[in-house]
Order: C-alpha cells, then sequence, then structure tokens
C-alpha cells in the first residue's frame, strides 16, 4: 500500500498535521521495514473499502499512515511508516556569466544551488584578468585593482543561494576597462560544478555616450524587401569602452544579434535571421547597447514579398575545368530583377530567387563544341518550347532541376549540312499523291538551328526550328514560339527529329494518313566536291571540268499489279541530269505523255540522290500540281550499261475531267484522262553524254563515213510497228533516201543536249504527222535514241503514247 502524495498531503491538511518538504518528499518511497512487520501493522476491523484517515510527520522526516483496508472478507486497520528520503547535493553555478562595476568598492557574487539540499560547500577564488582590443578590456590585477580572494563557500541543508563579497580596490584618474576572474572548484558532499563554473567581473571605466549604430540592409529608404527567406538584417555598432549586445524587437519579441569578429571596438559587425510568417508589412526595432547599458535605437519598417529558390544544376561532359565550357543558363522572371543565376560563373549548381506564381522561364545556351541535351527535374506543370522550360513558380522551393549539356553530335556532319529526301506512306498498299513529297533541310550544326521545306500535294511549306541534341526537333510557329509540331496544309501536323545524322518526319492528320520522310545529308559540299568519275564537263569554256550532264530515259515497264497497256504511256519519256561539282543537280526533261518536270536534288548516301517533282495537273490553267514524280537515282559510273539508273520510280496523274477541242489544254485532258491516281511505274537510265560528240559517235556507229540506222515507232495506236531503214547518219546529219513503200519521216538532232525530234507517217489520217521526240543515250547495251510519240488521229480523243528507238544497223 503505497498512498500517492496529493492524498497524503490533502489527508494531512484536512485533519491538521505539518508535513515537511522533507516528510513529503518521502510519502512514496519505500516502507520503514523497522516499523511493525515489513513497516506496516495490521488489524481486523470491518467495512468494505480501504481508507487513510490520519497521518503524522515524525521528527526524523519519517511519515506514519493510518487507516484501513479491506482484507476481501472485512476491514482491517493499518498503520504504514515510510522512510525519509535520502537528501540529494545537487550543483553549484555562478548566478551569471558577467558582474560590473564601475567606482564600487564591493562588488556580490552570487552562488547558486540547483536540484539539492544537502549540505555542501565550494571553493570561490579569484585570477587576474586577460587584455582584448574588441571589447577594450585591461587585465584587472590582485592588489592594485580588487583584493584576491579564495574563500569556501557553505550551503546548510536546503540553502539555494549565497552571496560572496568581492573587495575592490577603487582607482583615480582615467582608467581603461578592467577584468579579472572568479571561478568555483572543489565541491564537497557530492555536489558537482554547474555550467557557470566561472564567470568575467568588468570593472568599467565611467562612460554615459551611447553607442554608434548602423543598419546596412535593409536601408532606411527601403519600402519593400523582396527575396529568399530568411531575412538577414544587418549592420555595424561600436563604442570606444566596448559594445555589449544588439537587439532587435520584431513580432512581439526581442532577439539577440550575432556579433561578427572586429579588429576595433568602433565597428562591430552584427547581424539578425529571420523569416517572416507571410507575406506583408515588417516592423524592426534594433537597440545596441554598450558596457555601461548605454543604449542607442534605430527602427526599419517595409513590406516583405518572399521570394522562393530555384536551383539549377548543370550536367556537363567529365573533364572540363568549368561548367561554363559546354554552357550556361539563363533565369528569367516575369516578377522582379532578383531572378538571375548565381554564382554567375563556374559552379555547377546556381540558384535564382522567384517569387510565387510569377511565370520562370530557363534558357540554356550551350558552347561551341556543345549543345543542350535534356532537362530532368523539372516542376509538375512545366512546358517545353524547344530547349526553353517554363513553369509557373509555386510558393515553395524548386530544386533539383538539371540542364543536361553534351558534346555536339552533329559537328560531324559540317558546318552547314543541308539534307535531301522524300515522304512516303507508312501503309505500302496506299500510293497516291498525296501520300508522297519531298523533304529538305539545312543544319547549324553550332547551334542546331534548322531549316527546310516539305512539300505534299502541290504544296511547298517552309519551316524552321531547332534540333536538340537527343534528336528532337522543335519547331517555330508564326508567331515565333517553338513546339515539337508543325502545322501543314489540310491539318496535317508534322514532328522531326535526328536518328543517327538522318532528318526523320512523321507526319500525320492530313489527306494522305500516316506518312514518313527521311531526309539523307548531301555527301558533297563545295569543300568536299563530288569525285572525278561522275564529271565530263566544265561550266565555263576554257575551266576545269566542274560538271557532270548525263542524258535519260525513262522507258514504260509493266505494272504490278498488271495493268491494261492501253491505259498508260508506252513511250518513253526523256532528260538531262546537270550535276556540279558539289553534289547539287538538276533533273529536267518530258515524261512519255508530254508532262514537262525538273528536280533539285543533291546525291546522299552511296551516290543515291532522292527525286521528286511537282507535275501539273492535265488542262489546267491555274498553275494547279495534281501530279508527281518521285523516287531515288544512282549514280555509278562503273556499270556496264549506265552511269545513272532508277529501277522504279513512282509516276502519279490524277483524273481529270475531258475538255473538247483542240487546244492545247483540251488535247492534255483527253490524253488518259482517268490518270493513275494510285500510280504506275517507270524505270530511269542514263548515262553520262558529251556534247561535242556527233550523234553517231554517241550512238556508236562505226566513223568515218555514214551509217545507216534503224528508226521505229510502236504502240500508241499503231496498228503495227512502224520502221525506217532508209536513211543514215553522217556525224550530226540524218540523210534520208526515197524509197518506194518507206514511210515519210524526219530526224534531226541538237548536239548540246543530246535531244532528237522529228515527225514520221503513221498511216492514219490526221492533219498533220505526229511528231516524237527523245534523247541520245551513250553507253552499253542502251546505247541508242529513246523517245515518244502521241497519236492524232482525226477526231480521237482517247489518244495515247507510244515508243520511239534508233538504233545503227549491224
Amino acid at each position: 500500500m503505497k498512498p500517492h502524495r496529493l492524498l497524503l498531503a490533502t489527508a494531512a491538511l484536512l485533519l491538521g498535521f505539518i508535513i515537511t518538504p522533507r516528510a513529503l518528499q518521502a510519502a512514496p518511497g519505500d516502507l520503514d521495514a523497522a516499523f511493525g512487520t515489513g513497516g506496516k501493522v495490521v488489524t481486523t476491523f470491518g467495512s468494505s473499502t480501504d481508507q487513510a484517515y490520519s497521518v503524522a510527520a515524525q521528527a526524523d522526516g519519517k511519515l506514519l499512515v493510518a487507516g484501513n483496508f479491506d482484507n476481501g472478507s472485512n476491514m482491517d486497520f493499518a498503520l504504514v511508516r515510510y522512510a525519509a528520503a535520502p537528501l540529494e547535493p545537487g550543483s553549484l553555478s555562478l548566478s551569471s556569466a558577467f558582474y560590473a562595476s564601475s567606482g564600487g568598492a564591493v562588488l556580490n557574487v552570487t552562488v547558486q544551488r540547483a536540484d539539492g539540499t544537502a549540505p555542501v560547500s565550494v571553493t570561490l577564488s579569484t585570477s587576474d584578468g586577460t587584455a582584448s582590443a574588441v571589447p577594450p578590456f585591461a587585465a584587472a590585477v590582485a592588489g592594485t585593482d580588487y583584493e584576491a580572494l579564495s574563500v569556501v563557500v557553505d550551503f546548510a541543508e536546503g540553502e539555494t543561494s549565497k552571496v560572496v563579497p568581492v573587495t575592490l580596490i577603487p582607482r583615480t584618474g582615467r582608467l581603461p576597462n578592467r577584468r579579472f576572474t572568479v571561478t568555483l572548484s572543489a565541491p564537497t558532499g557530492g555536489a558537482v560544478l554547474g555550467t557557470l563554473a566561472s564567470a568575467e567581473v568588468r570593472l568599467l571605466a565611467p562612460d554615459t555616450r551611447a553607442p554608434t549604430l548602423k543598419v546596412a540592409f535593409p536601408k532606411a529608404t527601403a519600402t519593400l524587401v523582396t527575396q529568399v527567406a530568411p531575412i538577414v538584417v544587418r549592420g555595424a555598432a561600436g563604442d570606444t569602452l566596448g559594445l555589449d549586445r544588439v537587439e532587435v524587437d520584431y513580432g512581439g519579441m526581442t532577439y539577440l544579434a550575432t556579433l561578427g569578429a572586429a579588429s576595433k571596438p568602433t565597428s562591430v559587425p552584427w547581424s539578425f535571421e529571420f523569416t517572416p510568417p507571410g507575406d506583408g508589412p515588417v516592423s524592426l526595432t534594433i537597440r545596441a547597447y554598450d558596457l555601461s547599458g548605454n543604449v542607442t535605437t534605430l527602427t526599419r519598417s517595409f513590406d516583405f514579398i518572399r521570394r522562393y529558390p530555384v536551383q539549377v544544376t548543370r550536367q556537363v561532359p567529365p573533364g572540363l575545368a568549368s561548367p561554363d565550357e559546354a554552357g550556361t543558363v539563363k533565369l528569367s522572371s516575369s516578377k522582379g530583377d532578383f531572378s538571375a543565376l548565381l554564382p554567375k560563373y563556374g559552379a555547377a549548381a546556381q540558384t535564382g530567387a522567384v517569387t510565387p506564381l510569377a511565370q520562370v522561364s530557363l534558357t540554356p545556351k550551350a558552347a561551341a563544341g556543345y549543345l543542350f541535351n535534356q532537362w530532368q527535374g523539372l516542376p509538375s506543370g512545366h512546358t517545353l518550347k524547344g530547349a526553353v522550360a517554363a513553369f509557373q513558380m509555386p510558393a515553395e522551393e524548386v530544386t533539383g532541376i538539371t540542364a543536361e549539356f553534351v558534346a555536339n553530335p552533329f559537328l560531324g556532319l559540317g558546318a552547314k549540312p543541308l539534307f535531301y529526301g522524300l515522304v512516303f506512306p507508312l501503309d505500302d498498299n496506299d500510293h497516291r499523291h498525296e501520300t508522297h513529297g519531298a523533304l529538305t533541310a539545312a543544319l547549324v550544326t553550332s547551334t542546331g538551328a534548322l531549316s527546310g521545306k516539305v512539300t505534299l500535294e502541290g504544296v511547298t511549306t517552309s519551316f524552321t526550328g531547332v534540333a536538340l541534341a537527343s534528336g528532337p526537333v522543335w519547331f517555330r510557329a508564326p508567331d515565333k514560339s517553338l513546339h515539337t509540331a508543325l502545322a501543314l496544309p489540310g491539318g496535317a501536323q508534322m514532328q522531326g527529329s535526328f536518328t543517327e545524322g538522318t532528318f526523320v518526319v512523321a507526319i500525320s492528320g492530313g489527306s494522305g494518313g500516316s506518312l514518313e520522310g527521311q531526309a539523307w545529308p548531301a555527301l558533297y559540299s563545295k569543300t568536299v566536291q563530288a569525285p572525278a568519275t561522275l564529271l565530263n564537263r566544265a561550266s565555263k569554256a576554257g575551266g576545269p571540268v566542274d560538271q557532270g550532264f548525263y542524258t535519260a530515259a525513262l522507258p514504260a515497264m509493266e505494272q504490278d499489279p498488271v495493268k491494261p497497256i492501253s491505259e498508260y504511256p508506252q513511250g518513253t519519256g526523256y532528260g538531262g541530269i546537270t550535276l556540279k561539282n558539289d553534289g547539287t543537280l538538276m533533273l529536267a526533261g518530258v515524261l512519255a505523255d508530254g508532262t514537262k518536270f525538273t528536280a533539285a536534288s543533291a546525291l546522299v548516301v552511296d551516290n543515291t540522290t532522292p527525286i521528286y517533282a511537282q507535275l501539273l495537273t492535265p488542262g489546267t490553267t491555274t498553275g494547279e500540281k495534281g501530279g508527281s514524280l518521285t523516287g531515288s537515282l544512282a549514280f555509278d559510273p562503273g556499270a556496264a550499261d549506265s552511269d545513272v539508273s532508277a529501277e522504279s520510280l513512282q509516276w502519279f496523274r490524277p483524273a481529270v475531267s475531258e475538255q473538247s477541242g483542240t487546244t492545247k489544254a483540251a488535247l492534255a485532258t483527253q490524253l488518259y484522262t482517268a490518270g493513275w491516281p494510285q500510280g504506275i511505274h517507270v524505270r530511269l537510265i542514263g548515262a553520262k553524254y558529251d556534247k561535242t560528240a556527233t550523234a553517231q559517235t554517241t550512238l556508236g556507229l562505226p566513223e568515218p563515213g555514214p551509217w545507216p540506222g534503224i528508226l521505229s515507232f510502236d504502240l500508241g495506236k499503231l496498228a503495227a510497228p512502224v520502221t525506217a531503214t532508209n536513211f543514215v547518219i553522217n556525224g550530226n546529219t540524218v540523210l534520208i533516201f526515197k524509197t518506194p513503200g518507206s514511210p515519210f519521216f524526219t530526224l534531226s538532232f541538237t548536239p548540246s543536249t543530246g535531244v532528237m525530234k522529228g515527225t514520221f507517217t503513221p498511216f492514219w489520217s490526221s492533219a498533220k504527222p505526229p511528231a516524237f521526240t527523245g534523247v541520245l543515250l551513250g553507253k552499253g547495251a542502251n546505247q541508242g535514241g529513246w523517245g515518244y510519240f502521241l497519236s492524232n488521229e482525226t477526231g480521237d480523243t482517247d489518244p495515247e503514247s507510244g515508243s520511239v528507238m534508233l538504233l545503227g544497223q549491224p
């Protein structure tokens, strides 16, 4: 049975007993084994509940409690005695770290005891002080400034404080501040020394002058402080006889400012760091105290707007002396001028300060030889426009953002490579004019700046943008903003990227469905020129060989799936290719239905070149381009039968409404009116052409002297092939012999271009004989003249294209 201390104290008060602190302290202690049996005297007694109704404190501090308790069947009388708890010695400390006197004869030093009541003692002694410049003190000397002291201070039981007088020796004249030390030592009775076991005694020179006080930040004129928390108020204070402290009143509380190191007592730096609970007015009262208690007061009032840090770390390739060598990041904010990233140079991690709700933009700028690659750790809700990241500043720190710069992956392509390529359908069963196009681009490799053109459905769209080192391309809209997709006519969208040096685009949303485009870097340039094997003439008389000129034939081929030969031209189109030593080229010619075409391109990987020519819609009077010719040419001067070839070019011609009459536009609609919207295939074979050589030489006919030739016409609504052999070729001249039964024809050559042309008698009724045209090829098994004619029988509104072939007789 251990009564609660509060119960015992309450019972004692009710019964009029006096309980000493020692007795009360003992109440919850152990039973006094010397009393009764184990500290208890128990007698049967009758009631139903335990009670404690009498408390007595003995002179020795033991506590006697009388009552009864329920033994389970009746009540027993009970007496309980508790032994007194042992006394604790506690800890001994000086009451202050500093004691001061100015002109006094005695200074009282207080020794305090905590957590104890037992009798104890401690020795208090004095020792000379030390000199210092800040604060300004000379060493106080025993016998001159004070009387040396070493005294034992006794604490009786229950005493908690003792005052020890220290005798000072008054001195006259102008004296400096002086100081000495009092120290506690040798505690007895189990006591220990507390935190303040020594203190400084200051003998202060008379001083009535207030200290100086300056506030460097914020200025007195400041009405607005906007920065990252905490605010550090700072300044300087001083006094010739020593500064004691600087206090700052803020928010109903008084705080002690931090004093910094100083070389003289008249200018001691101080600072006070605090964080306002929110934006709004701030009022500060700043007080400087000298050692004599003189005070100077200043105030500062301003409105505070908190900014939060934005930290950006730059990740750069290893081995760089500074991240600045790879690139920098500029931070811009819509609110305020304090958002610049600092430190400005050298540090991988930089920090700015931004007001909440402000629009923040981070703009990377790569150094020479490097490109920005990607962002990491951007806050939620951010947007990207090219390399520029933007977000709304939250009311919290934004850290963990990383800007990655990498070695420029494009430098191997040259300073400004040009890219040439084609657009084609992802679905190989969906070939239409609308699903094919052309793609060109120019890349400034030092910056990633991109420009180019994409041609689809007869419309060419120019674009600009920027390529990131990681590959993605951002396109610039008319308002100069950057987007991952470029808007094309007809609602289509184009996205782009660079993959292993190839410019790749994906187009969707237009009438062509899902398309892909690939453009390859030009293989040659003005500095890295095409090989001499591809060139054969000088662009200027007397100049170096800097061009290659090729004649090319585009013969018909069987279609897959099979298509009736009456539904597409059976003649051979032709053209000329002019290749410059920088690898660029121009293909110009006439298709076998009379449609003229041109295509500009350049040699790319493996000396191939992508070709895309826009074709006018037959009969158009508005310049509508509803058709196209597309594919890839391969240049190989080592081949036996050609110098340039294409196994298959795709030719798209739209269906048109047939017009009556004999105008050029009307006749164009009468020829293959249904067109071939899904395309047909034609081949291309070509060879270098020497304009200084004669037609006889180009055709490989024996020289000197004339040589007989064979000129044949086939298909194109001819009932049977027409062949003429009654002529010879002598140089560039054709000599025709009139022989019975031979067809009438004409034939001539244009030596500068290799073009042949003429007319022939088709054995049908027409106002004039049909004309034919073609080109001479001068290599291998394909050596000969290749061309086409268009049937022109009177009244026939469905003409066709037939083939023309010129060869030498065996």
